[in-house]
């Protein structure tokens, strides 16, 4: 009786070994939660050169306090795309396979934490279906561990985009921290031309009407927030193109 007492109870002993201590939940709602390994599908088209991004929470379910690190996995790289991710600080693609960032985030017992997890994807004009997978994990134990996998999907595009030859956008220096120039050069006629400049959220947080299609544009970004922010040009309704800038203080 002793013995099968035991042995009923080493299960349980096993789980509780490697219990799992975070969940992960969609940013725009905290009561939606991912399943450990659940895919995630980005339905995305590199013709109009936009950034994807992918905005999660962590949660701590555990009656403790846990040192929550993130790791990025690229399953399969398309040739010129790009992977990044933020997670305390924010880690641009080294074009290896692994990145693991360096930022340990305390997050307290039962609470999500303070920090955005943002899961960045630039397809540079690339069209392809790629799959990218994002592991949160306790950096005092590499077992406790909760992952999603991002699916970005843009195998549909085969053709040049004329919108990509008409518009060359670049940010200097990028990352940036008290200041950045952004040059922009049209190769067609543009008329009453906007620059403007959103945070994660959509938010415009500067604008300014350009006096030709060609202009150097400098910024004082010493008041922002750090972050991943999206720089564009418009004419009326047309976006000639979209690029990222990080700030990063």
């Amino acid at each position: 009786m002793k013995k099968y007492l035991l042995l009923a109870a080493f299960p349980l002993l096993i789980g509780g070994l490697y219990a799992q201590s975070l969940e992960i939940h969609d940013f725009k709602n905290n009561n939606k939660v991912y399943r450990n390994g659940d895919t995630i599908s980005i339905l995305l088209s590199s013709l109009n050169q936009k950034q994807e991004n992918v905005l999660v929470t962590v949660k701590n379910i555990n009656t403790t306090d846990v040192n929550t690190r993130l790791r990025q996995r690229v399953l399969n790289r398309i040739p010129g795309a790009a992977y990044s991710f933020c997670f305390g600080n924010c880690y641009e693609d080294n074009q290896e396979a692994v990145l693991t960032g360096e930022s340990t985030i305390t997050i307290p017992a039962n609470s999500f934490t303070d920090e955005l997890c943002i899961m960045d994807y630039d397809p540079n004009g690339k069209a392809g279906t790629t799959y990218v997978r994002y592991t949160f994990f306790n950096s005092d134990n590499n077992d406790d561990t909760s992952c999603i996998v991002i699916k970005y999907d843009d195998s549909h595009v085969s053709i040049a985009s004329h919108e990509n030859k008409t518009l060359k956008m670049s940010v200097f220096p990028n990352p940036c921290n008290t200041a950045a120039t952004i040059r922009i050069q049209s190769f067609e006629p543009m008329h009453n031309p906007v620059l403007r400049v959103c945070n994660l959220l959509g938010t415009v947080v500067y604008e300014m009407e350009l006096a030709s299609e060609n202009a150097t544009v400098k910024l004082d970004v010493s008041e922002w927030n750090s972050g991943i922010y999206f720089y564009s040009v418009w004419e009326g309704d047309r976006n000639y193109g979209t690029q990222k800038m990080i700030v990063a203080h």
